[in-house]
């Protein structure tokens, strides 16, 4: 009996994910075709990737653009090719998030807080004391950016085989975490600037000396290499839509002043900090401690480097912040919902409220990017 209404409650959560991620972008692509930023360009990056063979240096969502639209070319189907991307992608970053809380925390998430996750998938920086909802903020979800969303399921996977391989499964863990690395490397490498030097610390932290520590180096100069020749294929072989490009060294500005950039911070990481005031224990979890300093470095990167292409400023050193600040978020969502005592705890209740809080600020978000056909309001 126990087996049958676990069977049926991953069967409707499941079918709660994909209502909600197909719906979303229903609504947003296929409805109100909200194609910018950035579908729109990349629809034409898409188009003109094999005309001169000047292939981005992540090319997976351009390429399925293509592929799930016949290379017809046709914009309406490379638009409906685009919606499902964008929603098989967030459908496969619920239940990827979902797995990697249960295996984490080792419990069983039921479904109030499935549906408390499914909410999180609407969280962005709740600045209520700014003038727009997405322009000069770093948030835990972005919904516009599609090479960024495809990433983030190999992302959560990569993480999964990683916390596996600490806990002792080696073998078949690093096979796994060199194709999801891959796979974030071709999708979009961002993440990997905060995990390739953090990972070895976090298994020297973990397992202490030996042949784990060699293995993750191994894994880290591997993932090393791959961004390496990224970066000389990109300068080789540029873009057709790029003329110039260059990373620089701009330290806090960003976002104009210091006050600002700590003002992002906090916004952005408005759930976790709930989060760690509820359950201070929260941090003392090993796994949620090597987010954590990814975090630091993500930062790091941020606010000191500024991608200029064709001598335009871009917030192209930003993504990894934004990934780890989603993880950050489900993770506290996991923490707060341990099982503990029967019943729904206040302060469940409390991080629900802010969680909801946050989706009905995105809802408002929604509502005026349809309007304005954008969603960098």
């Amino acid at each position: 009996m126990k087996i049958l209404q676990k069977q049926v409650l991953e069967y409707l959560q499941w079918g709660i994910a994909a209502s909600f991620s197909f719906g979303l972008y229903f609504i947003l692509l296929i409805v109100f075709r909200v194609e910018q930023p950035d579908l729109d360009d990349h629809i034409v990056i898409s188009e003109n990737m094999f005309k001169d063979w000047r292939v981005p240096a992540h090319p997976l969502f351009y390429s399925l653009i293509q592929l799930l639209s016949f290379f017809s070319k046709n914009h309406d189907l490379e638009v409906f090719a685009a919606f499902l991307v964008f929603s098989l992608t967030q459908f496969a970053k619920i239940l990827i998030s979902k797995r990697l809380i249960e295996e984490v925390f080792n419990y069983t998430l039921d479904l109030f807080g499935f549906l408390v996750l499914v909410m999180a998938q609407l969280v962005i920086s709740f600045s209520v004391f700014e003038k727009y909802f997405i322009i000069n903020q770093i948030c835990p979800n972005f919904f516009h950016n599609g090479t960024l969303q495809l990433s983030i399921p190999f992302v959560l996977l990569l993480l999964l085989e990683a916390w596996r391989f600490a806990k002792g499964d080696e073998k078949y863990s690093i096979k796994k975490m060199l194709l999801y690395g891959l796979l974030v490397a071709l999708s979009k490498p961002s993440f990997l600037f905060c995990f390739i030097p953090v990972f070895p610390a976090y298994i020297l932290y973990v397992n202490g000396i030996g042949r784990k520590l060699l293995a993750s180096l191994q894994v880290s100069t591997l993932f090393t290499f791959i961004i390496m020749g990224q970066s000389f294929y990109l300068r080789m072989n540029p873009h057709s839509y790029l003329t110039s490009f260059k990373i620089a060294f701009l330290p806090f500005f960003q976002f104009g002043s210091l006050q600002s950039h700590m003002s992002m911070m906090v916004y952005g990481l408005f759930i976790p900090i709930i989060a760690f005031c509820l359950k201070p224990q929260y941090f003392q979890d090993r796994f949620v401690q090597f987010l954590l300093v990814m975090l630091v470095l993500s930062f790091a990167i941020s606010f000191s480097f500024v991608d200029v292409l064709n001598g335009v400023y871009y917030s192209n050193m930003t993504w990894q912040t934004s990934v780890i600040m989603y993880l950050l978020l489900a993770f506290g969502l996991g923490c707060i919902f341990k099982p503990g005592v029967n019943g729904l705890t206040w302060k469940q209740l409390v991080f629900s409220i802010a969680v909801l809080a946050n989706a009905v600020y995105s809802l408002i978000y929604f509502f005026y990017a349809v309007g304005m056909k954008t969603l960098f309001i």
